[in-house]
């Protein structure tokens, strides 16, 4: 029996996991989240919907309409692209991902995960947050708080919608 109709993509290395209510979410190297949602076909009960980031966001705008936050963010996703997914969560809402790259960035992406091909908006969540490899991230389920664990042995608990360290702790 086949999880999946397709393999995820050609060279494409798993990293993380992230469950939510629909199916689930698989982070991985150059920078790509898929999403795949439950089916009712029990030989593939798994159907690839949506690979994050979108990369046809990019084409919509030709370079010489592009305004000074869509060449930003397009470079974000260039370099977003050199990198790879090692931690991510989704807030109880499930409107919001944060997670975490080999580079040490933070992103949040805020996504509709019942129509994803829909458009997302990435952000930097925190630039360089951890001296460290972060090894693990968490959000709270009753507020806008993630905590972040690395490799620097520390510990920061903060808000992710306006960057406030709220604690900082070593171990």
């Amino acid at each position: 029996m086949n999880l999946f109709q397709e393999n995820p993509i050609d060279g494409f290395y798993i990293n993380c996991l992230k469950t939510y209510m629909k199916g689930f979410l698989v982070g991985g190297n150059r920078g790509q989240i898929m999403i795949f949602d439950k089916t009712e076909n029990p030989s593939i009960p798994y159907q690839r919907v949506a690979v994050l980031p979108l990369l046809n966001q990019e084409k919509q705008n030709p370079e010489k309409e592009k305004n000074p936050k869509q060449k930003q963010l397009d470079t974000m996703m260039r370099h977003l692209a050199t990198m790879n997914v090692r931690w991510m969560d989704l807030n109880k809402l499930e409107d919001n991902l944060i997670f975490s790259t080999d580079k040490n960035q933070l992103f949040k992406v805020k996504v509709n995960l019942e129509r994803p091909t829909e458009g997302t908006e990435y952000d930097y969540l925190v630039t360089n947050f951890h001296s460290g490899n972060i090894h693990g991230i968490d959000l709270c389920i009753r507020k806008s708080i993630v905590a972040t664990c690395g490799t620097d042995k520390t510990v920061k608990i903060w808000s992710y919608n306006d960057e406030h360290v709220f604690k900082l702790e070593f171990s």
